[in-house]
């Protein structure tokens, strides 16, 4: 599965959960229709059922977490990036 589609993967899934990138990112659908993103271990941003991005954790701020993360909220269309969440 590709990165950027994470959310809406787990938005779809019987599961409510997707993996990408061999598991290193991962997205889990809330009771409230919510998704929380993660990068390894860490969960990192939760995207609101209405679009709206609710930053949790900047990781590391590694290259793969910030190409990431703007990755995922480029496809979501959230108008924010990495820098605007974690600034």
């Amino acid at each position: 599965m590709r990165t950027e589609a994470i959310a809406e993967a787990a938005r779809t899934s019987r599961t409510g959960t997707a993996q990408a990138s061999g598991g290193a990112w991962h997205a889990t659908l809330t009771e409230s229709g919510s998704v929380i993103i993660g990068h390894y271990a860490t969960s990192m941003m939760e995207i609101q059922p209405d679009g709206s991005v609710v930053p949790i954790n900047r990781g590391w701020g590694s290259v793969s977490d910030k190409q990431g993360i703007n990755k995922i909220l480029r496809y979501e269309g959230a108008g924010v990036q990495y820098s605007d969440l974690f600034a």
